[in-house]
């Protein structure tokens, strides 16, 4: 690859990042080579991190969940605040409030991925002629709705093609008018499996006890959990994110609330990380993993 005849050559830093990235996530042995995850990961045209929560979705039998829940984490704009309400001329009436209290009985205090699930599902269950309405009545992005099951489809199509079987965490998917499920443990295998799959971004409640402050544990960046999120202003010991956005800070976006003792089942993959990550294929120095020193060991 650093061979490779570019058009234009990306900066090595770039380089060595990316590599380090795809080392931590198991896709690369020590020597560059595609490990069998990696080759697995490179079937799915998304991003490393989502091709392995597919991977791992097999193993974990809740790839009908990950899909839907990757389709809506890779949605732009899905969620309408009140301040776009604003920008766009209206203000914000007692309808709008109306329609965030609708979209907030989705709300689980275990993150972003579970409350886009739980919407994803509602959703899903109204007629087609219906959906548009009941997007404006919880605030949501019709047009971005669509587009989730567009990708939702594609990812499928992609699955099919392996032959892997379509598994589902949940036997069964009773979601009420005012969308509580049938309880937050139908969702415990869905969270390891998005807790294996992101293990790199994983972040720690910071040690000053501040609520929402939070440290990565590979490369010990403050991080903050976005306004948006359903885990703004919650307490949690540790959490995984879909991405970071830097604004006056660095917010954390699709954050899912991790358990202690599932940090502890993956020391030993943290310890593999910490001794043998190459520091020609990172940007960062080998200190950047002290952070699991907080976890227990």
């Amino acid at each position: 690859m650093l061979e490779f005849d570019y058009i234009e050559r990306p900066p090595l830093d770039s380089f060595k990042r990316a590599l380090g990235e795809l080392w931590v996530l198991g896709a690369l042995e020590v020597d560059g080579s595609l490990s069998t995850l990696g080759k697995q990961m490179a079937m799915f045209p998304v991003e490393p991190t989502m091709a392995k929560a597919l991977i791992l979705s097999d193993q974990y039998a809740c790839s009908i969940e990950v899909m839907a829940v990757l389709a809506m984490l890779s949605s732009e704009n899905l969620l309408i605040t009140p301040s776009t309400v604003e920008q766009q001329g209206e203000r914000q009436s007692a309808s709008v409030q109306s329609a965030q209290q609708a979209r907030a009985a989705y709300t689980s205090p275990y993150g972003d991925h579970i409350t886009l699930l739980r919407l994803h599902d509602a959703y899903m269950k109204e007629s087609k002629n219906e959906r548009k309405d009941w997007c404006k009545r919880h605030l949501i992005n019709d047009k971005a709705m669509k587009k989730v099951l567009e990708v939702e489809q594609q990812l499928r199509e992609y699955w099919d093609t392996l032959g892997w079987p379509l598994k589902s965490c949940r036997q069964t998917r009773h979601v009420s008018s005012e969308g509580q499920g049938t309880g937050e443990e139908e969702w415990l295998t869905l969270r390891k499996c998005f807790t294996a799959a992101f293990f790199n971004q994983l972040a720690i409640a910071s040690e000053s006890g501040e609520r929402g402050r939070y440290e990565t544990l590979l490369e010990r960046k403050e991080v903050q959990v976005h306004p948006t999120s359903a885990l703004f202003q919650k307490k949690a010991i540790a959490v995984v994110y879909h991405s970071l956005v830097l604004t006056t800070k660095q917010y954390m976006r699709g954050v899912l609330r991790v358990e202690p003792d599932w940090i502890v089942e993956l020391q030993p993959e943290l310890r593999r990380i910490r001794a043998q990550l190459p520091s020609s294929m990172t940007g960062t120095s080998s200190s950047g993993l002290k952070g699991s020193n907080k976890l227990k060991k």
